[in-house]
């Protein structure tokens, strides 16, 4: 499994619009209001629970048992949210894309893992910018980035290998807020 490795200069893959503000979207603000208590939500969110060393098969066991009754169902009339409880009791549960996102990124705020390494992503697949209609999450493990939460993938992959255009990234540390963001051309040349 090759992966990238951030280096002391780059502490992040992605670009941010520097103009611009920072955005919340009707729909977060609707899950918000509908799920408060999600990490993201609070107007500064707070780790919750002390830092324990992660390892990226910390994060894929996490991920196949949160999936192991997850059913993909393309839904876009349902508002964004999290299962986590439906997932966390093995109940069946069904969602789209930013269903799962939601939910991953969710168990890992839970868990512990500290929210400065956890992103939401509106994306655009295969890179097409024309074509928003995938969210994925993106997980810092060990100065390494990961995609996660991907209903097009069954483990977390390294963000180097993803073949979409990321539009719009939310750091979940930041609370509810979304700014526009690209990948780093550094990031996207040692994918080829």
């Amino acid at each position: 499994l090759a992966t990238f490795a951030v280096s002391e200069a780059a502490a992040s893959p992605f670009t941010l619009e520097s103009e611009g503000p920072w955005v919340r979207t009707a729909k977060d603000r609707e899950a918000c209001s509908v799920q408060a208590d999600l990490a993201w939500c609070a107007e500064a969110a707070v780790e919750k629970v002390a830092y324990t060393e992660w390892t990226l098969e910390a994060v894929s066991g996490l991920q196949a048992k949160l999936t192991a009754n997850f059913q993909y169902s393309y839904a876009v009339e349902l508002p964004w949210r999290s299962h986590f409880e439906e997932a966390a009791s093995g109940r069946r549960w069904v969602d789209d894309c930013d269903g799962l996102t939601f939910t991953m990124i969710d168990a890992l705020a839970r868990a512990g893992y500290p929210t400065d390494k956890l992103y939401r992503a509106v994306v655009s697949p295969a890179g097409n910018a024309s074509s928003v209609a995938h969210m994925v999450g993106i997980v810092e493990v060990g100065g390494l980035y990961y995609v996660v939460g991907d209903s097009n993938h069954a483990e977390p992959y390294p963000l180097r290998q993803a073949r979409f255009k990321p539009l719009l990234l939310s750091k979940v540390s930041e609370g509810s807020r979304w700014k526009r963001a690209a990948l780093n051309a550094q990031l996207r040349a040692r994918a080829d």
